[in-house]
């Protein structure tokens, strides 16, 4: 069961969509938490979540999950079952909730807790007491509207950035809009800033650069295309790579797997898998 929250309208600019899962999968499922150019937080409702990188052995577990940009994939252990909830929270919403640029948390897998905020742990004890998938949400509604009104304007990313973080800001909402297509040389000249203060101003304030965010939205545009049934090189095409060569090798290294083995099979086992797929 997946559940779109259609009510937090008044959240735009903080939170891109938040999700509810509840899920039944075979044992020795695992998940690929690919990038998607946004901030991740997780709630659980029964079982911490058992999450480490993509490569790696080792992992922990997560009652919350706060993961920042990243371009390489995370790999969830399922276990059997994943409950809980999604919010993809942009760049203003991770100051607005914690009270810092996302690059402080780009490329780690953290617990709210360690961020010094104890509101998501009452947040989160509140949520899994709750019966109701409904009430669930609603409560994270209200949590979500009354950090954020306290939090910063939407038109900035925060007092003290100075020109460069104001230039990267604008970037970045430039970048996203061009679905990763936009150059580094254009984005500088449309918001009025050196090439150099503009990369220097972007990785300061979201811990990635501005060509590693766009490859992870060129994959996100191809990814949505070839699930709605697109063609892998129409695909490509229209996602803005060379070939259709190109967006596999850059899926694969961004997912974790090749566009062969990740379409339609977003819980695959792991054993299943060709020797280093979860290391591309």
């Amino acid at each position: 069961m997946f559940v779109l929250d259609s009510d937090a309208a008044d959240l735009s600019g903080f939170v891109e969509r938040i999700e509810a899962f509840d899920l039944t999968v075979p044992e020795a499922a695992i998940h690929f938490g690919v990038p998607s150019g946004v901030l991740t937080v997780l709630i659980s409702i029964d079982e911490p979540f058992d999450i480490g990188w993509a490569g790696d052995d080792e992992s922990s577990t997560f009652p919350v999950l706060v993961a920042g940009l990243h371009t390489t994939p995370s790999l969830v252990r399922t276990h059997g079952i994943q409950r809980g909830i999604q919010i993809a929270l942009t760049p203003l919403g991770c100051r607005a909730l914690f009270g810092m640029p996302c690059g402080e948390l780009a490329r780690e897998l953290v617990t709210a807790d360690m961020l010094g905020d104890n509101a998501f742990v009452a947040l989160h004890e509140r949520i899994a007491e709750t019966t109701t998938w409904d009430a669930r949400l609603a409560i994270l509604r209200g949590f979500l509207q009354e950090r954020v009104a306290g939090g910063v304007e939407r038109s900035s990313l925060g007092d003290g950035l100075g020109i460069a973080g104001s230039a990267a800001a604008e970037a970045w909402w430039l970048l996203h809009r061009s679905r990763g297509n936009a150059r580094v040389s254009e984005l500088a000249s449309t918001v009025g800033v050196s090439r150099r203060t503009l990369l220097a101003g972007f990785r300061g304030e979201f811990g990635v650069g501005p060509k590693e965010e766009a490859q992870v939205l060129r994959f996100c545009r191809a990814r949505d295309l070839v699930e709605s049934g697109t063609p892998l090189t129409e695909a490509a095409a229209v996602a803005g790579y060379a070939d259709q060569a190109h967006m596999s090798r850059e899926w694969a290294k961004i997912a974790g797997l090749p566009p062969s083995l990740s379409v339609g099979n977003p819980f695959p086992i792991l054993q299943d898998l060709p020797p280093g797929a979860s290391a591309y």
